[in-house]
């Protein structure tokens, strides 16, 4: 592979000044490290890009939307693939060295991680306390006191504060639950909508791996979708309302030929099978 040159300033800005969430920033330095040092002219194909990020070039192409939705990287002069062959060119962008702040913290998924301490909450001692007044020898061998040990009781045993021990929901919907205030119902429904738009094949990896921000997203268009969209009737309405409609009304117009051909043929029928039955 040939030597590429690296705008060190574009990929100082990223490192120690850029606003960047820690999933972007590996997307981020490689697009600033073609840069001239005033943060222009940065063209590589997406391909190349996830070759470099060991991204899948679709989670490049939404870094990059990302990326443009938080003023990070914007579109540059693009006449400067004009001497690449058409339908090759790849798109240019300049990033925003202008553009400082502090990294944006990950928002944790355990609701109790980080939590402070109440000062008001007593501290358990469980430091067992030595009896040195024992009548061992010269009195100066401790004797542990037994009424200050901790009581290990089976039965007091409390689970983990762990969301994710909970054996009923898979990795992508404790995510979910985690995140959002979501039903089961939308949970299901949202998640569904996740791996056909992206093409995930591990969810349980995928999933949790997104942005609060983002489960939040595609759950408010799941709701707005279902909105939109009518809720049939229970199948037991439907068949109430079946059975308690009229029955169509007899017709008023007169007999066809051949329905009263039909008509006179059935009372023949009649009439001899009544006779025939009569007869001794």
């Amino acid at each position: 592979m040939s030597h590429e040159w690296v705008s060190s300033r574009a990929v100082a800005w990223v490192i120690h000044e850029a606003p960047v969430p820690s999933d972007l920033a590996w997307t981020l330095t490689v697009i600033a490290a073609r840069c001239d040092e005033h943060g222009r002219g940065s063209y590589q194909s997406v391909p190349t890009i996830a070759e470099k990020t060991g991204k899948s070039a679709r989670q490049v192409e939404r870094d990059i939307t990302r990326l443009r939705g938080l003023g990070l990287i914007t579109l540059g002069d693009q006449s400067l693939t004009d001497h690449l062959r058409a339908g090759a060119r790849p798109v240019v962008y300049d990033v925003a060295l202008n553009l400082k702040g502090p990294k944006p913290l990950k928002e944790s998924r355990n609701p109790r991680k980080g939590k402070a301490v109440d000062a008001s909450t007593p501290v358990m001692d469980v430091t067992p306390v030595m009896d040195v007044g024992g009548d061992m020898g010269d009195g100066s061998t401790p004797v542990m006191d037994v009424a200050s040990t901790p009581d290990m009781d089976d039965g007091e045993k409390k689970p983990l504060n762990n969301p994710l021990n909970n054996p009923s929901l898979g990795a992508a919907e404790q995510a979910f639950a985690d995140a959002t205030d979501a039903t089961p119902g939308e949970r299901e429904e949202t998640i569904d909508l996740i791996i056909r738009e992206n093409g995930v094949r591990r969810p349980d990896r995928y999933i949790p791996a997104m942005e609060p921000a983002e489960l939040r997203a595609a759950l408010t268009r799941v709701r707005a979708r279902r909105a939109t969209t009518p809720t049939p009737p229970p199948v037991p309405i439907v068949l109430a309302q079946a059975r308690s409609s009229p029955l169509p009304a007899p017709r008023d117009e007169e007999l066809t030929d051949r329905e009263k051909a039909i008509a006179y043929a059935r009372s023949r029928v009649g009439v001899s099978v009544g006779h025939s039955r009569a007869s001794p």
